[in-house]
């Protein structure tokens, strides 16, 4: 969710298109619908936020600023869908005991919300692939570099606490890698950039402050 080098593209370039976000927008319906079900039918304690980050998503995508340049290589690409897709490859397991479900829950609670506070600030500058939209270095971004995806991680990692299986645990540890490499992706195109150069030595930590 960050931004590329500063190379103009050409106006009728496909990866710019409006027709693209809408697209975009439009595979993000499914996720939006099934959160308003779980509220709908089970009154699932954290369908109202995802609900909310789904729909959030789908404006920016609608909303974002047109990019300067958007990344092409294939790698960046295909870390953006399988950082997007491996949590759906997460199942519920079976209850552990008391208190561990309240604690997940209440760890997934607070990275939701914390989820929609980066969004929310990132605001036009979203994007799932690295893309040039505007440099955005205030609020929980003057805090880490990447807080959406602190954020994700955090979500995921209170999920498995709560639902713990193998299964699930390869999948948080897929997860968790792929985050990574795409902030490597962001930064190692971003650095091209003598502003984001900048906030690099103003923010040092990408994910968790005073640590990583």
């Amino acid at each position: 969710m960050a931004h590329s080098v500063l190379t103009a593209t050409p106006a009728h370039d496909i990866w710019r298109s409006r027709w693209l976000d809408i697209a975009f927008a439009a595979l993000w319906l499914p996720l939006a619908f099934s959160t308003w079900t779980a509220w709908e039918i089970r009154r699932a304690p954290l369908a109202l936020p995802l609900l909310a980050e789904n729909l959030l998503i789908m404006l920016l995508f609608l909303l974002r600023r047109p990019s300067r340049q958007v990344a092409r290589s294939p790698k960046a690409w295909i870390l953006a869908v399988l950082g997007t897709l491996a949590p759906l490859l997460m199942r519920p397991a079976i209850p552990l005991a008391f208190p561990l479900p309240l604690v997940s829950l209440g760890l997934q609670g607070l990275a939701a919300v914390g989820m929609l506070a980066a969004l929310a600030r990132l605001g036009r500058s979203f994007g799932v692939v690295p893309a040039h939209r505007g440099l955005v270095n205030e609020g929980l971004y003057g805090q880490v570099r990447h807080p959406i995806y602190a954020f994700e991680m955090a979500f995921y990692v209170a999920f498995v606490l709560g639902n713990l299986s193998v299964a699930n645990a390869a999948v948080l540890v897929a997860f968790i890698v792929t985050q990574i490499l795409r902030a490597d992706q962001e930064e190692r195109l971003l650095r091209s950039d003598l502003r984001y150069r900048n906030y690099t030595r103003q923010v040092r930590f990408r994910f968790i402050p005073g640590l990583l």
